[in-house]
This record gives C-alpha cells, sequence and structure tokens, in this order.
C-alpha cells in the first residue's frame, strides 16, 4: 500500500500545480487583455476623436481662414505620428516584431546593442545562431525576461 501511496501524492500534487499554472495563465491573459482595452479606450480612442475633430474644422476653415485651418492640419498630422507610436508600443507589447524580424538570438542580440550604447555599459550577449524551435508563448517569454534581466544589468551597474 505504501508504494501506491507515493505515486499517489506525487500525481495529486502534480495534478493541483497544473490547476494552478492553468488558473495563473488565464489571470495573466486576461490582466494583458484588461490593461489592452485600458489603454485603447483612455488613450488611443480619445486620441483618434480629437484628430477626427480637427480634421473637421480644419476642412470648415479652409476658405475662410486658411492659416488657422492649415495649423489644424499640421496638428493632426503631429497627433497622427503620435497615434502610430502608440500603435507601435501597443503592438510589440504584445509581441515584440523583432522576434518575427530576427529571431530569439537576434532579438536578443538587437536588444542588447541597443541598450548597451544607450547607456555606455558593454553587455556582451552569448547565444547560438540557432536556436531549438519554441512556441510563440515561451519564445516571447525568454525575450521578455532576458530583456528585462538585460536593463536591470544596466540599471544598477552604474
Amino acid at each position: 500500500l505504501a508504494r501506491q501511496a507515493g505515486p499517489a501524492v506525487h500525481a495529486a500534487r502534480l495534478t493541483v500545480d497544473l490547476q494552478h499554472s492553468r488558473q495563473q495563465l488565464v489571470f495573466t491573459r486576461e490582466e494583458e487583455r484588461r490593461r489592452l482595452r485600458r489603454d485603447l479606450h483612455d488613450g488611443l480612442g480619445p486620441q483618434l476623436a480629437s484628430l477626427s475633430l480637427k480634421a473637421d474644422t480644419a476642412r470648415n476653415l479652409v476658405e475662410e481662414d486658411p492659416a488657422t485651418a492649415a495649423r489644424l492640419l499640421f496638428d493632426v498630422k503631429t497627433q497622427t505620428q503620435d497615434a502610430i507610436g502608440d500603435i507601435r508600443r501597443l503592438v510589440h507589447g504584445l509581441w515584440p516584431p523583432a522576434l518575427d524580424q530576427l529571431g530569439l538570438a537576434g532579438a536578443l542580440s538587437e536588444q542588447a546593442s541597443a541598450l548597451s550604447s544607450a547607456n555606455g555599459v558593454q553587455i556582451v550577449l552569448a547565444a547560438p545562431e540557432a536556436l531549438p524551435s519554441l512556441s510563440a508563448a515561451v519564445e516571447v517569454a525568454a525575450y521578455r525576461i532576458v530583456t528585462e534581466a538585460l536593463t536591470n544589468v544596466v540599471r544598477h551597474a552604474g
């Protein structure tokens, strides 16, 4: 009976650990969705509404007050560029584009180089050219973990 109890207890612990991991994944995914919804609602939504109003106002003023219309259109262009930057940051937060373009090793190397040049700290990243195939979740997690570690190194190196 004792020989059977040990594996049964171990299996029960593994089951609890698996359930906890699944709950943590769901929680993390929902938190990310909440953050994205908040960023879109509180940031990008009002920004685009403002752009629309300024464009309408510029259109209405183009004949009677071309200087004001031109100023408004310049503001529209500037705000549009800001919105594009915000969208890129949101997308990068979901999935770093460098992973698609360069792969994990290349993206990490690029990040290390950027941190090195921006902070005057020499970072040497030793990684094999070809990494084994990883799932998307593992790849982005590895990228974020190493990026955070590099950021901490730079922060505490000075």
